[in-house]
């Protein structure tokens, strides 16, 4: 479960009290770039169309709650990551690696030719930003 805290959704989580998860769940759909929360464990918590936009491979979804290393090799796997092929697991070991740190930035550019920069956090409680 996400906590907000108090001033973003209220003690009750009434719009009267602050932004509700509604609200937060349109924002977070409507960034120009990619964002994804991962749970302690990694799991893929929420994302925007945006990080879908980049790790999804053709009529392949990413479900919720899928591991940061799965979504990250399907797509190195299937070709969507410009520059890897044939090194697609030393890549992955690589950003995996990154992925660890308390931050880290890396570009990406697909095979479609467009290049993304993009920011990992890891928060309080072990959680991590991507966007």
């Amino acid at each position: 479960m996400i906590e907000f805290g108090r001033r973003l959704l209220g003690k009750d989580g009434s719009r009267e009290a602050g932004l509700n998860l509604a609200d937060l769940t349109v924002a977070l759909r409507d960034l120009p770039h990619g964002f994804a929360l991962f749970d302690p464990q990694d799991r893929l918590v929420i994302c925007n169309p945006g990080f879908r936009e980049v790790f999804e491979v053709g009529d392949d979804p990413i479900p919720d709650g899928s591991k940061y290393a799965v979504i990250l090799r399907g797509a190195a796997v299937k070709g969507k990551i410009e520059g890897i092929r044939r090194d697609e697991e030393n890549w992955l070991a690589e950003r995996l690696e990154a992925h660890g740190l308390a931050h880290n930035a890396f570009k990406l550019t697909l095979r479609n030719g467009r290049t993304y920069e993009a920011s990992e956090r890891r928060l309080t409680h072990g959680e991590t930003v991507l966007a």
